[in-house]
């Protein structure tokens, strides 16, 4: 039994820890995403003001 329950433990972390992982990446693609966003309103607007 004992066994059982420590492989369903590490099975669980590992879980945890693969979601996390997804997570972070997700996220980080957001941040990157919006940054370009802004970057280009910045640029764009500055474009069209000269003309």
């Amino acid at each position: 039994m004992k066994f059982d329950y420590k492989k369903r433990k590490i099975q669980m972390e590992y879980r945890e820890k693969l979601q996390q992982k997804k997570k972070n990446k997700k996220f980080i693609l957001e941040a990157i995403v919006v940054a370009i966003i802004i970057f280009l309103f910045i640029v764009l607007n500055s474009i069209f003001k000269a003309f």
